[in-house]
């Protein structure tokens, strides 16, 4: 309820920076586009992402896919390490060991990414390569060998929290 709350106040900014402020929260739904779950749809075109974790809810109102993530540090089991680590991120563990919260956000830059591609299909989170978190903390976002662009990220305080766009744009935040 709080992410979908979050999401009709960034459609509600949407508007206003439109100059139309005569839509009230209550005339704005914002309902997965099939069923309860997967992509929700902006009731005012563009594209919208919410997310929520722990008392924290946010939302983003964009002119092109955009996905977010807020996740709270936690420990990941390895069968589910397995689930969503390729196997060169593995190989970095391995190596050079991990802390939870560079787990917490790889997984969260892996969600806003299928976020952004409108999916709701998690199992495609090996298909997402994170690069270069283990030995310099500045991490690039891969697929099939390809960089992708417009992928941002960081920690506040105990969450991890990662967007994605095919452009970066950004019309307002909650």
């Amino acid at each position: 309820m709080a992410g979908r709350l979050a999401a009709k106040i960034a459609v509600q900014e949407t508007l206003v920076g439109q100059s139309k402020t005569d839509w009230s929260l209550r005339d704005i739904s914002v309902m997965p586009a099939k069923g309860r779950s997967g992509p929700v749809k902006s009731p005012i075109g563009g594209y919208l992402s919410l997310s929520h974790s722990g008392a924290f809810a946010a939302a983003v109102h964009a002119d092109r896919p955009v996905g977010l993530d807020i996740e709270r540090f936690h420990a990941f089991s390895l069968p589910s390490l397995n689930y969503f680590l390729t196997l060169q991120e593995i190989a970095c563990i391995e190596t050079y060991g991990y802390c939870d919260h560079y787990l917490t956000l790889i997984w969260s830059i892996k969600e806003a990414v299928l976020k952004a591609r409108q999916t709701s299909n998690l199992s495609e989170m090996r298909e997402i390569e994170c690069r270069g978190w283990s030995l310099t903390r500045e991490i690039s976002v891969y697929e099939r060998g390809e960089r992708i662009p417009n992928v941002h990220f960081g920690y506040w305080s105990k969450y991890a929290i990662a967007t994605a766009g095919s452009n970066g744009e950004r019309r307002s935040v909650e």
